[in-house]
């Protein structure tokens, strides 16, 4: 390595010296605080070979105190005092740094000194490559063992702080205290001593001492007061930390006693609890006098602190449990209901008659819920509103009746008084309340009540004007509706006044003929169409009925009248109207053109086919009607691929619409399956249909599209399944009044379809595997138009399979159902009365079959026995 020049100034005299890196270093780093070491390093078949030198070996002599032996070097004895957990990773991390050719690396490791005190040491190393394979180390090691101790104090403290806030229960808190106290300090023997003042005694609430192997750290020692250390802290109200002979001259001042063995130190700290002294927290070391310094003080004054809070809370606490004791025998003997609640109003307190009024066993059951957890909501919501007004406006109710609910749901009454509940600050933080049942005073009026106000209610809320009048046509009652409608601004401003205080005169005349005419002939006028002028001017339609109000012998005494706006639907009537008309002969014009575009297409194919049909009927040769045959089969494939284009492009262009027509869906299903069941015949294949007996037969919807759907599935499930089965299922996916969708699925035990083509299969001209065209044939439209028809019908053509499995085709499709239900009967079933009370035997060497007649006759015999041929 080339020596450099070194300038020394500042008044000494200059000399240059060919000095090394390591020679500068030394000299820069002489008088710090610090471990200096240099070392080449060779690598030999994967192993790292070290030479390390320490290089300012007389500055570490001060700075780390290593234990040396006679016949040992420095070098060995600062490899020694590294821990053997610390140096493995170290290991690591300097052959990661070779291999990996960084400049250098940094790491932090402990070493034991000669006095058996760990250090914890920061090294920072330079990395200089030589030749291949060696390089030159260069390293700085600085102590940080005091920053350590500093972050760990800091970590012990704040989980101590967060145990006295989490740990519910002292006897686990003690525990966690010294473990976490054992981590930075000498906590062999620790104790927690606590004063009781009215026995005069001790109390060990936590004792673990060397001296005394074996106690149970929680057995709860007790001895009586005398002068001991503990009484020392707990009289001056003072930490203290004492070694042995300051321990010595506090007992020959007679400040003390000494008590049990001789501690090397003692460190103690005061135990605080609403400003009293309460115990004390103690460590103590019977070998080390230098075992905990002025740091440790402070956290055991910390520890004391967080520990003496944590005692002041249980001890409020046990106080509140005693008043809530006595409160709870109180309340609990009480026949009137008392429950506090907060202010979302969930129940805080309940007395046991509360609780058994409601349902409950114990009051403790309803704690936490509301009362839209236990009442109708409406109830709820009436009994929510009214408390959060208590809350809000701070105002008492008193005897206020209100409904409840009985455990066995019957309706009671109560008088209830609630009043605000406040904290000690003064805020509310929810209600106190008080109830007493009044069902017995409140049953004859409320029965009147209640109808009064259902009757109020119902007529508010609708939407068409509501009135009574009397014989005389002045307004008896008028309902929101028709307070607007006449422009008033009340009820008040409608009662007692007639037609011609709201109407034109001509307009009001009129009305007042209706009214006579329903009153004097005692017959109602209903749904009439007739234009009203409204006091704004404004003109609308109304559909007014009118009938007559009778008394109980029946004598007219004035009318009930109820008019309806339809301004809106007349003018929606009227626009449905034109559109429908502009619709059709949209539509004319598209049929005329599809018919006509089809017309061209279809009847050169049709005149192909039917002539072939007849040549086929005359003489012909075996290989003339070989090939007749082959041109009448081709013609048939064409006439459906033109079929299928037709269709392709009446969706793509949006002209394809569904009817809707009652049908019934087992005749469509079993029309589509005889159709298809010569086919799978043929090729030796189980074709079943299960229709679930729940799903309706009549239906609204497009039968034949239905059936389209049908014929392309099951057609396909036919041509590419060899063996076994297909079936078919339909039932009920949901239901409404007006419309059901149907789950329809066709199952095959086929070829399968390959994962990965399963996203195309819908696409337009597009078949799972190319060769399949070939072998089966096909346009590839048949899936995509199923596809858009399934989507007409409001679902989703889904598909699951698996090659050399099976596949499984299905959608929901909705269907209207129609305004009134006939009762049918399919055709081609049996009536289960007709099997009623007889066994019957399902003989079938199809299990799928078996299972589908047992769905049928179920619930329609005594018994039934499903045999297999």
């Amino acid at each position: 390595m080339a020596r450099q020049p070194v300038a020394v100034k500042n008044g000494q005299s200059t000399r240059t010296a060919a000095l090394g890196p390591e020679e500068q270093l030394r000299h820069v780093l002489a008088g710090a605080k610090c471990l200096l070491w240099h070392a080449l390093v060779e690598e030999r078949h994967g192993q790292y070979r070290w030479e390390l030198q320490i290089s300012n070996r007389e500055a570490v002599t001060q700075f780390l105190p290593l234990a040396v032996g006679p016949d040992d070097s420095l070098e060995g004895a600062w490899g020694r005092s590294k821990l053997a957990e610390d140096v493995v990773l170290m290991d690591l991390r300097s052959s990661l740094a070779l291999r990996t050719g960084q400049p250098g690396y940094w790491q932090e490791f402990r070493c034991r000194c000669a006095d058996g005190t760990i250090r914890w040491l920061s090294e920072d190393v330079r990395i200089e490559p030589l030749e291949r394979g060696r390089w030159r180390l260069i390293g700085v090691c600085t102590d940080i063992t005091e920053r350590k101790r500093s972050e760990l104090l800091q970590a012990v403290a704040f989980r101590i702080a967060h145990g006295a806030a989490s740990i519910a229960h002292l006897e686990p808190l003690y525990a966690f205290i010294h473990t976490e106290l054992g981590r930075i300090l000498d906590a062999r023997n620790f104790y927690i001593a606590l004063h009781r003042e009215a026995a005069a005694e001790l109390e060990f609430v936590y004792y673990v001492d060397e001296k005394r192997p074996g106690t149970d750290p929680t057995a709860r020692l007790v001895r009586p007061l005398r002068s001991g250390l503990t009484e020392f802290v707990l009289r001056s109200g003072r930490s203290l930390l004492a070694r042995d002979f300051e321990i010595e001259n506090l007992a020959k001042e007679g400040q003390i006693e000494l008590i049990g063995s001789m501690a090397r130190v003692w460190l103690g700290a005061p135990l605080r609890s609403g400003g009293k002294i309460i115990g004390v927290l103690a460590v103590q070391s019977y070998s080390d006098p230098d075992a905990y310094s002025r740091h440790d003080l402070e956290l055991l004054e910390f520890v004391g602190a967080q520990l003496g809070a944590v005692l002041e809370r249980k001890r409020v606490e046990t106080e509140l449990a005693r008043e809530r004791d006595l409160l709870r025998t109180l309340i609990d003997t009480l026949p009137d209901y008392i429950y506090v609640k907060d202010r979302d109003g969930r129940f805080m307190l309940n007395n046991l008659a509360h609780a058994r009024a409601t349902g409950f066993h114990k009051p403790e059951e309803m704690r936490g819920k509301s009362d839209f957890d236990i009442f109708p909501r409406d109830l709820a919501q009436r009994y929510f509103d009214d408390e959060q007004a208590i809350i809000a406006s701070g105002k008492p109710l008193i005897n206020w009746e209100q409904p409840r609910i009985d455990r066995q749901g019957n309706m009671r009454w109560v008088a209830a008084t609630k009043v605000p509940w406040r904290d000690v600050d003064g805020r509310i933080v929810g209600i106190v309340g008080v109830s007493r049942d009044i069902t017995e005073r409140k049953q004859a009026e409320l029965a009147l009540a209640q109808e009064r106000d259902l009757l109020r209610t119902l007529i508010d809320h609708l939407p068409d004007a509501i009135c009574i009048k009397d014989t005389e046509g002045r307004f008896l009652l008028a309902n929101s509706a028709l307070v607007r409608l006449l422009g008033a601004k009340s009820v008040d401003e409608v009662v007692g006044k007639t037609v011609y205080d709201f109407f034109p005169p001509a307009q009001a005349e009129q009305s007042t003929r209706d009214e006579r005419h329903v009153i004097d002939r005692n017959e109602a006028m209903v749904d009439v169409e007739t234009p009203l002028q409204t006091p704004s001017g404004a003109t609308i339609w109304c559909s007014l009925t009118q009938i007559p109000w009778r008394d109980p012998q029946g004598k007219v005494i004035g009318l009930i009248g109820i008019c309806r706006d339809v301004t809106e639907s007349r003018r929606a009537a009227e626009e449905l109207r034109q559109a429908k008309e502009a619709a059709e002969a949209a539509s004319r014009a598209k049929s005329e053109f599809l018919a006509n575009m089809s017309h061209e297409i279809r009847t050169p194919m049709n005149g192909i086919i039917g002539m072939t049909e007849l040549t086929l009927d005359t003489p012909l040769s075996p290989e003339q009607r070989e090939y007749l045959q082959l041109v009448r089969g081709c013609a048939d494939s064409l006439l459906n691929i033109i079929n299928d284009i037709l269709d392709f492009s009446k969706i793509e262009a949006g002209k394809l619409e569904l009817d809707r027509v009652e049908f019934s869906l087992r005749d469509v299903i079993g029309d589509t399956m005889k159709a298809l069941a010569l086919r799978a015949h043929q090729q030796g294949l189980e074709l079943a249909c299960r229709i679930a007996p729940e799903t309706p037969d009549l239906l609204v919807g497009d039968p034949g599209r239905l059936r389209q759907v049908l014929v392309n599935l099951v057609g396909n499930a036919i041509k590419f399944t060899e063996q076994g089965e297909i079936v078919v299922s339909v039932e009920p996916a949901w239901q409404r009044p007006t419309e059901i969708g149907l789950h329809v699925s066709v199952r095959d035990t086929g070829i399968g379809i390959p994962p990965d083509k399963l996203a195309v299969i819908f696409d337009a001209f597009a078949q799972a595997d190319n060769s399949t065209t070939r072998r089966f044939g096909g346009t590839g439209l048949g899936l995509t138009i199923s596809s858009k028809l399934v989507q007409l019908m409001g679902g989703r053509i889904d598909v699951e399979s698996e090659v050399g499995v099976g596949s499984t085709f299905s959608f929901v499709a909705t269907f209207g159902l129609p305004a009134r239900r006939r009762a049918r009967r399919n055709r081609t079933s049996l009536r289960r009365s007709d099997l009623r009370d007889l066994p019957v035997l399902v003989v079938d060497d199809n299990p799928t079959n078996r299972r589908i007649l047992a769905e049928i006759l179920a619930g329609s015999t005594t018994a039934e026995w499903l045999a297999r041929l």
